[in-house]
């Protein structure tokens, strides 16, 4: 579900000069993990490279920094790369997961809906596995993730996974499952061709530097990878900056659910976009 984030579109490096972080050149490496340049301000910097930043300008960490100084461009290099098959990377993706769903995931398993989803996300073959998560990281750090897969895809998934992490909190899901029945089977639905946005989401202290534009643009050339003709996905009906954030980008309405009273997000539209 692509309902949570409130994503700012970004630029990219257009070479105006300003202060680099380490290791600042686009490349792509044999893991297909590709680097971009981002011109970020220094309030929406990694905070390793504000860290040293405030101490080259004579402030401590934590400081506020001077206007003018807050106003400099700052290089920021951002890697978008495949999720692994590994726990760390499974809590990373279930905690921005929560974000993209405004809290739907956290609502469904409860308090250990951290490690419930994470320890689903390490086995293959359903919607909420490793192989269709990547993440944008600056300077080693996580910084956003997107989710998403094609119509067959989707179709050979199965819940065993999440129903077996779950163990006894199984109920709970069922449970949530159930009072949200009339939303999910709206969600459900995906047209053979389509390639379904799953969620996509950006840490608080890098939004507005166009991380979740560069996102968006990995999941459609995702989406082109597989064959897919059509990029789908949900957004929740009141989030409008998100929705014209997706309709800047070419994406139009298509249909809107059923209202599900009681759940987070509640009603989304299905918005669409030939490829």
């Amino acid at each position: 579900m692509s309902g949570g984030p409130r994503i700012s579109a970004g630029r990219y490096d257009d070479g105006s000069p300003g202060y680099g972080c380490p290791k600042s050149t686009s490349q792509r490496s044999s893991t297909d993990a590709i680097t971009h340049r981002r011109v970020v301000r220094i309030g929406k910097v990694c905070l390793p490279c504000s860290g040293v930043l405030a101490e080259l300008l004579g402030h401590s960490v934590g400081k506020a920094l001077p206007a003018e100084v807050s106003r400099l461009p700052v290089v920021m290099d951002v890697t978008v790369r495949q999720a692994k098959r590994d726990r760390g990377d499974g809590e990373q993706f279930a905690r921005y997961f929560d974000i993209a769903g405004d809290g739907l995931l956290r609502w469904m398993a409860g308090r250990r809906f951290v490690d419930i989803t994470g320890k689903a996300f390490l086995e293959p073959g359903h919607d909420l596995s490793y192989e269709h998560v990547w993440f944008a990281e600056s300077q080693g750090v996580v910084a956003g993730m997107v989710s998403g897969y094609s119509a067959a895809d989707h179709a050979r998934s199965r819940n065993g996974p999440l129903f077996r992490a779950a163990g006894v909190q199984s109920i709970r899901v069922v449970a949530a499952w159930l009072l949200a029945a009339r939303l999910f089977n709206f969600m459900d639905r995906l047209p053979e061709g389509d390639w379904y946005l799953q969620a996509v989401a950006v840490g608080e202290e890098y939004r507005g530097a166009g991380i979740g534009s560069l996102l968006l643009d990995h999941a459609e050339h995702a989406a082109s990878a597989a064959g897919a003709h059509r990029l789908a996905l949900d957004v929740a009906v009141d989030n409008d900056s998100s929705r014209r954030l997706y309709e800047r980008r070419g994406m139009t309405i298509e249909a809107t659910s059923p209202s599900a009273p009681f759940v987070p997000g509640g009603s989304v539209d299905r918005m669409t976009k030939v490829l």
